[in-house]
């Protein structure tokens, strides 16, 4: 990923594993704790979220431009491909498909110099 992080950024399925401090468990002389066997060292846990290029209201492109140029968009996410992501105000987010690949990244530097406020952007 290059370019800027947005305030809600693309979420993914992630498998999150995180250790389990087993040191409080054991016993002076390294030994398992009391009562148990052998306390597994790790333990894992799936963090699913859905993809919201799946699960966005989809929207012309020329709605796209009306949200960017009036300053409802705080951030714009593009893929290669030219799907967009954008994120509202109010937290929601639309997908679209820009014309060129690049357009909407110069509408949003454009629009956060006009809506006197920054919107991020950031690509794949």
């Amino acid at each position: 990923m290059s370019g800027r992080a947005i305030g809600t950024p693309r979420t993914l399925l992630a498998v999150a594993v995180f250790a389990v401090s087993v040191a409080s468990c054991r016993s002076q002389d390294g030994g398992a704790a009391p009562g148990s066997t052998s306390p597994p060292p790790y333990e894992t846990a799936t963090v699913t979220s859905s993809d919201p290029f799946e699960t966005s209201v989809s929207i012309e492109w020329g709605e796209a431009v009306d949200l960017i140029e009036g300053c409802r968009a705080t951030g714009v996410f593009q893929l290669h491909n030219r799907a967009v992501l954008l994120t509202l105000r109010d937290g929601s987010e639309r997908k679209t498909r820009e014309p060129t690949l690049d357009v909407v990244i110069q509408m949003a530097l454009r629009a956060s110099e006009r809506c006197g406020m920054e919107i991020a952007h950031y690509t794949e």
